[in-house]
Protein backbone atom coordinates (compact mmCIF):
# COMPACT_ATOMS: atom_id res chain seq x y z
CA UNK A 1 0.00 0.00 0.00
CA UNK A 2 2.51 2.73 0.68
CA UNK A 3 4.91 1.48 -2.38
CA UNK A 4 1.35 2.55 -4.64
CA UNK A 5 1.02 5.79 -2.26
CA UNK A 6 4.28 6.71 -3.22
CA UNK A 7 4.08 6.17 -6.91
CA UNK A 8 1.38 8.08 -7.14
CA UNK A 9 3.13 10.52 -5.06
CA UNK A 10 5.84 10.67 -7.23
CA UNK A 11 4.09 10.58 -10.53
CA UNK A 12 1.81 13.70 -9.63
CA UNK A 13 4.87 15.10 -7.90
CA UNK A 14 3.09 15.56 -4.22
CA UNK A 15 5.17 16.53 -1.43
CA UNK A 16 4.10 13.33 0.72
CA UNK A 17 6.18 11.08 2.82
CA UNK A 18 5.50 7.49 3.63
CA UNK A 19 7.01 6.16 6.70
CA UNK A 20 6.24 2.06 8.05
CA UNK A 21 6.13 2.72 11.35
CA UNK A 22 5.26 0.36 14.03
CA UNK A 23 3.19 2.48 17.20
CA UNK A 24 6.20 1.68 19.51
CA UNK A 25 8.89 2.66 17.50
CA UNK A 26 10.90 5.98 18.23
CA UNK A 27 9.02 8.20 15.71
CA UNK A 28 11.38 11.04 16.73
CA UNK A 29 14.43 9.19 15.62
CA UNK A 30 12.39 8.59 11.81
CA UNK A 31 11.95 12.40 12.20
CA UNK A 32 8.32 12.44 13.14
CA UNK A 33 8.30 13.95 15.95
CA UNK A 34 5.71 17.03 17.05
CA UNK A 35 4.17 19.07 14.63
CA UNK A 36 6.40 17.57 11.94
CA UNK A 37 4.04 17.00 8.86
CA UNK A 38 1.12 18.77 8.12
CA UNK A 39 -1.24 15.77 7.71
CA UNK A 40 -0.72 12.68 9.74
CA UNK A 41 -2.34 8.97 8.95
CA UNK A 42 -2.42 5.05 9.68
CA UNK A 43 -4.28 2.64 8.07
CA UNK A 44 -5.69 -0.89 9.47
CA UNK A 45 -2.89 -0.61 11.74
CA UNK A 46 -4.38 0.79 14.85
CA UNK A 47 -5.38 -2.89 16.59
CA UNK A 48 -4.75 -2.38 19.78
CA UNK A 49 -6.39 -2.87 23.66
CA UNK A 50 -5.35 0.17 24.51
CA UNK A 51 -5.29 2.47 21.27
CA UNK A 52 -5.24 6.20 23.85
CA UNK A 53 -1.74 6.39 23.21
CA UNK A 54 -1.62 5.66 19.57
CA UNK A 55 -4.02 7.59 18.35
CA UNK A 56 -2.27 11.03 20.83
CA UNK A 57 0.86 9.74 19.17
CA UNK A 58 -0.56 10.49 15.44
CA UNK A 59 -2.28 13.30 16.80
CA UNK A 60 1.10 14.67 17.85
CA UNK A 61 3.08 14.24 14.95
CA UNK A 62 0.25 16.22 12.59
CA UNK A 63 0.42 20.05 12.56
CA UNK A 64 -3.56 20.60 10.81
CA UNK A 65 -5.19 17.23 10.47
CA UNK A 66 -4.95 13.24 11.71
CA UNK A 67 -6.95 9.96 10.25
CA UNK A 68 -6.74 6.13 10.72
CA UNK A 69 -8.86 3.40 8.78
CA UNK A 70 -9.92 0.85 11.05
CA UNK A 71 -12.22 -2.41 10.69
CA UNK A 72 -15.81 -2.02 12.18
CA UNK A 73 -16.90 -5.68 11.56
CA UNK A 74 -14.64 -9.09 11.81
CA UNK A 75 -10.94 -8.54 10.70
CA UNK A 76 -9.91 -9.91 7.09
CA UNK A 77 -7.75 -12.64 9.12
CA UNK A 78 -11.39 -13.95 10.51
CA UNK A 79 -14.45 -15.87 8.81
CA UNK A 80 -17.31 -14.69 10.53
CA UNK A 81 -19.72 -17.88 8.97
CA UNK A 82 -16.95 -20.38 9.29
CA UNK A 83 -16.53 -19.58 12.83
CA UNK A 84 -20.66 -19.78 13.32
CA UNK A 85 -20.34 -22.94 11.55
CA UNK A 86 -18.14 -24.50 14.15
CA UNK A 87 -19.45 -23.09 17.17
CA UNK A 88 -16.71 -20.66 18.03
CA UNK A 89 -17.49 -17.38 19.01
CA UNK A 90 -16.24 -14.23 17.18
CA UNK A 91 -15.40 -11.31 19.05
CA UNK A 92 -16.02 -8.17 16.92
CA UNK A 93 -13.60 -5.14 17.62
CA UNK A 94 -13.70 -2.08 19.36
CA UNK A 95 -11.70 -0.28 18.02
CA UNK A 96 -13.94 2.32 16.14
CA UNK A 97 -15.59 3.41 19.71
CA UNK A 98 -11.81 3.15 21.35
CA UNK A 99 -10.77 5.79 18.89
CA UNK A 100 -13.98 7.85 19.14
CA UNK A 101 -13.54 8.15 22.92
CA UNK A 102 -9.65 8.80 22.92
CA UNK A 103 -10.53 11.87 20.50
CA UNK A 104 -13.04 12.99 22.59
CA UNK A 105 -10.73 12.81 25.92
CA UNK A 106 -8.12 14.80 23.65
CA UNK A 107 -11.06 17.59 23.04
CA UNK A 108 -11.30 16.60 19.31
CA UNK A 109 -14.14 16.08 16.86
CA UNK A 110 -14.15 13.25 14.67
CA UNK A 111 -15.84 12.52 11.45
CA UNK A 112 -16.42 9.40 9.86
CA UNK A 113 -16.94 7.56 6.59
CA UNK A 114 -17.73 3.94 5.98
CA UNK A 115 -16.91 1.25 3.36
CA UNK A 116 -17.01 -2.10 2.71
CA UNK A 117 -14.57 -3.88 0.87
CA UNK A 118 -14.53 -7.61 0.06
CA UNK A 119 -11.54 -10.28 1.08
CA UNK A 120 -10.17 -12.17 -2.33
CA UNK A 121 -10.64 -15.76 -1.74
CA UNK A 122 -9.03 -17.21 -5.22
CA UNK A 123 -6.02 -20.24 -5.05
CA UNK A 124 -4.84 -22.20 -7.54
CA UNK A 125 -5.43 -25.35 -5.68
CA UNK A 126 -8.24 -26.73 -3.31
CA UNK A 127 -5.25 -27.36 -0.61
CA UNK A 128 -4.31 -24.23 -1.02
CA UNK A 129 -7.67 -22.92 -0.53
CA UNK A 130 -8.38 -24.97 2.67
CA UNK A 131 -5.23 -23.86 3.80
CA UNK A 132 -5.94 -20.42 4.07
CA UNK A 133 -9.84 -20.91 4.86
CA UNK A 134 -8.21 -23.06 8.00
CA UNK A 135 -6.19 -19.82 9.06
CA UNK A 136 -9.42 -17.99 9.20
CA UNK A 137 -10.79 -20.02 11.68
CA UNK A 138 -8.34 -18.63 14.13
CA UNK A 139 -5.05 -20.28 15.76
CA UNK A 140 -6.51 -22.56 18.17
CA UNK A 141 -6.35 -26.11 17.45
CA UNK A 142 -9.50 -28.10 15.89
CA UNK A 143 -10.87 -30.37 18.32
CA UNK A 144 -12.42 -33.61 16.86
CA UNK A 145 -15.54 -32.38 15.77
CA UNK A 146 -14.73 -28.96 14.81
CA UNK A 147 -11.89 -31.00 12.41
CA UNK A 148 -15.14 -33.11 11.06
CA UNK A 149 -17.50 -29.82 10.56
CA UNK A 150 -14.37 -27.91 8.95
CA UNK A 151 -13.77 -30.82 6.53
CA UNK A 152 -17.49 -31.05 5.62
CA UNK A 153 -17.74 -26.87 4.99
CA UNK A 154 -14.52 -27.01 3.13
CA UNK A 155 -15.55 -29.55 0.84
CA UNK A 156 -19.62 -27.85 -0.01
CA UNK A 157 -17.84 -23.83 0.27
CA UNK A 158 -14.72 -24.55 -1.86
CA UNK A 159 -15.47 -24.84 -5.43
CA UNK A 160 -13.27 -24.43 -8.82
CA UNK A 161 -14.69 -21.60 -11.35
CA UNK A 162 -13.87 -19.57 -13.87
CA UNK A 163 -12.33 -16.60 -11.78
CA UNK A 164 -10.75 -13.41 -13.01
CA UNK A 165 -6.79 -12.85 -11.29
CA UNK A 166 -5.89 -9.83 -9.96
CA UNK A 167 -3.61 -9.08 -13.55
CA UNK A 168 -7.38 -9.16 -15.21
CA UNK A 169 -7.21 -12.70 -16.37
CA UNK A 170 -10.00 -15.02 -16.55
CA UNK A 171 -8.85 -18.78 -15.78
CA UNK A 172 -10.11 -22.03 -13.68
CA UNK A 173 -9.43 -21.15 -9.68
CA UNK A 174 -10.77 -22.26 -6.53
CA UNK A 175 -12.34 -19.84 -5.03
CA UNK A 176 -14.91 -19.24 -1.86
CA UNK A 177 -18.76 -19.56 -3.13
CA UNK A 178 -19.50 -16.86 -1.06
CA UNK A 179 -18.62 -13.21 -0.31
CA UNK A 180 -15.97 -12.39 2.85
CA UNK A 181 -16.79 -8.67 3.76
CA UNK A 182 -14.73 -6.21 5.61
CA UNK A 183 -16.41 -2.92 6.86
CA UNK A 184 -13.98 0.06 6.89
CA UNK A 185 -14.44 3.27 9.01
CA UNK A 186 -12.37 6.30 8.07
CA UNK A 187 -11.93 8.53 11.33
CA UNK A 188 -10.61 12.04 10.16
CA UNK A 189 -9.99 15.36 13.01
CA UNK A 190 -8.46 18.31 13.26
CA UNK A 191 -5.59 18.30 15.87
CA UNK A 192 -6.45 22.22 17.28
CA UNK A 193 -10.18 20.22 18.31
CA UNK A 194 -11.95 22.78 15.31
CA UNK A 195 -14.39 20.92 13.28
CA UNK A 196 -12.92 18.87 10.18
CA UNK A 197 -14.74 21.20 8.05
Amino acid sequence: MLAILDERAAAEHLPITSHLLAWEDDWEAAGLGTDSVDVAFASRSLMAEAVGPFVAKLDSAARSRAAVVVPDSLLPSRDPRLLTYLGRTAKRPRVVRDVTRALAAMGRTPVGARTQTFRPMRFSSFDEARSDLRRLAGPEPFTAREQRLFDAYSAQHIVRRAAESPSGETSQMWVLDYALPVTWVFIGWRTDGSPWG
